[in-house]
């Protein structure tokens, strides 16, 4: 993460901050670990980038579950299979409807 805020990538910055928040979350730190990939999603959103967008809300849709969110969980998931839907993004397929 540090390498990508000293060299100015915010794409790999807003990515590597969700996947860290998701770490956090499955280590115990659901609260905090969510925080961060809600503000890592959002950051990856202001870079018009949408690639990996159904993977992120999958690992997002997981933190919040872990953080005692499922309603708000259960949104991301819904707004990660509409993405699905829109994006053709067939590989987060399976994160998705693991979480």
């Amino acid at each position: 993460m540090r390498l990508a805020q000293e060299r100015n990538y915010p794409v790999v910055m807003s990515w590597a901050t969700c996947v860290f928040g998701w770490a956090l979350a499955v280590q115990g730190k659901a609260r905090k670990g969510s925080k961060h990939t809600i503000d890592g999603l959002a950051a990856y959103r202001a870079t018009a980038t949408y690639v990996d967008q159904t993977h992120m809300l999958a690992l997002q849709a997981e933190a919040l579950s872990l953080a005692q969110e499922p309603a708000a969980g259960l949104r991301v998931l819904a707004e990660a299979f509409a993405a699905m839907e829109t994006t053709g993004t067939p590989v987060a397929r399976a994160l998705v409807t693991s979480s």
